[in-house]
């Protein structure tokens, strides 16, 4: 860690001096075995200590400085802010599933941005979703699930394709070894409502490493449900899989506007405000 480093995080934890730009200040240094941030936003000021020598810090400066999730400067924001008022006005809860939820960055951006929401925020890597729980934890409406999102209800295996740690992957279960369970996004959404009867989805947040091809490759008929779908492809990762394809076709195949915005594709239904 620089001097400077050090300097600039004594300033902002004393001083609020903060950088970036947008919905969020932040400040960060690394201290050893843990990365240390400030971050400041529309909900207050957070202080984390997230785990050093991983990918953890670099998620949440995906999240919260290159603001990977933030919707606001698109065209299209009118109509999900209409639908998300639509749901509150009908007595409903508005969704958001984070599938992929990793150590819960995005979770927070989410209850962020929409603070009327619940989040279902999924995770099946055993110290991912430890850690997504302690970000989560004491938020009501806010829950880290230890699962697997998947084409079909069943078990999937965790695996580590050597990508640190926003880069486990889920595939399908072999008899005898170590799985987690793996739930189609109606079965998510039904486990949302068991917690919160009044969920009704909202956004759908996927980031499951190649595993997305599984889940749109089967019935895809929940997506008319969501405003707002985003979904990260891995053909990059998965060359020769041609596995972004189920993905496009299924999203393609709907009335809805299809923009890409750094690493994600958003699809937003296309409610005809205005």
């Amino acid at each position: 860690m620089s001097l400077r480093q050090d300097l600039a995080y004594m300033l902002a934890d004393r001083f609020g001096v903060l950088r970036g730009g947008g919905p969020y200040r932040m400040a960060m240094r690394e201290r050893g075995d843990r990365v240390d941030f400030i971050i400041a936003g529309p909900r207050g000021t957070r202080r984390l200590a997230v785990r050093g020598s991983t990918s953890d810090a670099q998620v949440y400066l995906d999240v919260f400085h290159h603001r990977a999730y933030e919707t606001a400067r698109f065209a299209q924001q009118a109509a999900l802010d209409a639908a998300y008022r639509a749901i509150l006005a009908d007595g409903g809860v508005p969704l958001i599933i984070d599938a992929g939820a990793n150590v819960g960055a995005a979770s927070l951006w989410f209850r962020d941005a929409w603070p009327d929401a619940v989040v279902l925020a999924v995770e099946p890597e055993g110290a991912n979703h430890a850690e997504c729980v302690r970000r989560l934890d004491g938020d009501p409406r806010a829950h880290a699930l230890r699962a697997a999102v998947a084409g079909a209800d069943g078990e999937v295996a965790v695996v580590d394709a050597g990508l640190d740690a926003w880069g486990f992957r889920t595939v399908a279960a072999t008899a005898g070894a170590a799985s987690v369970p793996a739930l189609a996004i109606p079965s998510l959404v039904a486990a949302a409502q068991a917690r919160w009867p009044s969920a009704r989805p909202f956004i759908a947040k996927i980031d499951i490493e190649g595993f997305e091809t599984d889940v749109f490759a089967a019935d895809t008929g929940w997506i008319d449900g969501f405003a707002l779908v985003i979904v990260e492809l891995h053909d990059w990762m998965l060359p020769g899989t041609a596995g972004a394809r189920p993905v496009i076709g299924a999203l393609a195949a709907r009335d809805r506007d299809f923009l890409i915005k750094g690493e994600n594709v958003f699809s937003f239904r296309n409610d005809r405000v205005g």
